[in-house]
């Protein structure tokens, strides 16, 4: 899709799915808020690409949107400040029932030899200035709703440029079999839902729904519910995928 062009809104009910999933409110206030796409992806050979913000609610709201990145270390999740990728405009005002085109724009080349992952932070903030840029300047401020929606710049395909980057999960049994450690040695994410570990003659549901992402040269671990696990296969639906696939045996180390 070009940059500028608007993403058809149409298809509510899906979208507000998939909002559960990959938009995550970080206090208990009604979202006024309506952001799409929910998984904005910098495509090869691409400099940006766009967010949507449209406001459902009754009266103004100023947003603030940051763009961090996300890393992952001893099995947590990391997000920093970087300069890489950046939001154009950073914040704004927007009218009941406006729709705000953000463009999200790769400052300089960025290496291209595995996916690169960031954060999109929106802040909706009480709207006590007349004017946006006034914000920028306060000493502190009160954020009602926080959104955080994932975005990668996809990485180059391989020297034939017809095999597209794809996750490898590796699968292991730590801390005695009471934790999964799954590690991507692959060029792109893996996001992953409705994780089991099938464990001998048991079914062990890890997570119902989104379990989390695994980032590309990164290692994330899960608690195992119940009992310790001595040994297992792992099975997940990965990107989306409409069905569970095997991800392997988890070796218990």
């Amino acid at each position: 899709m070009a940059m500028g062009e608007a993403k058809s809104p149409e298809g509510i009910a899906a979208f507000l799915v998939a909002l559960a999933l990959a938009v995550l409110p970080l206090r208990a206030p009604a979202a006024t808020v309506m952001i799409w796409p929910i998984d904005p992806v910098i495509g090869e050979g691409r400099g940006g690409t766009e967010l949507w913000l449209e406001n459902r609610g009754a009266a103004d709201v100023v947003l603030q949107i940051r763009v961090m990145r996300w890393t992952q270390e001893a099995g947590s999740d990391v997000h920093s400040d970087q300069d890489e990728v950046l939001a154009s405009p950073p914040m704004v005002k927007v009218g009941p029932g406006v729709r705000q085109l953000v463009r999200l724009v790769a400052g300089e080349p960025l290496p291209r030899d595995r996916e690169r992952a960031y954060r999109i932070i929106v802040d909706e903030i009480p709207a006590v200035a007349d004017r946006p840029e006034e914000m920028q300047t306060a000493t502190a401020l009160r954020f009602r709703m926080r959104y955080s929606i994932p975005l990668f710049v996809a990485p180059e395909k391989g020297k034939d440029k017809r095999e597209p980057a794809m996750p490898q999960v590796s699968c292991r049994l730590i801390d005695q079999g009471r934790t999964v450690q799954l590690a991507n040695s692959g060029s792109m994410h893996a996001r992953l839902a409705d994780a089991v570990l099938d464990a001998g003659q048991e079914t062990v549901p890890i997570a119902p729904g989104l379990l989390g992402y695994v980032l590309a040269g990164s290692t994330m671990e899960w608690a195992v519910p119940g009992k310790p696990a001595t040994t297992g296969a792992l099975r997940a639906k990965v990107n989306g995928d409409a069905k569970q696939v095997a991800l392997g045996a988890c070796k218990p180390i």
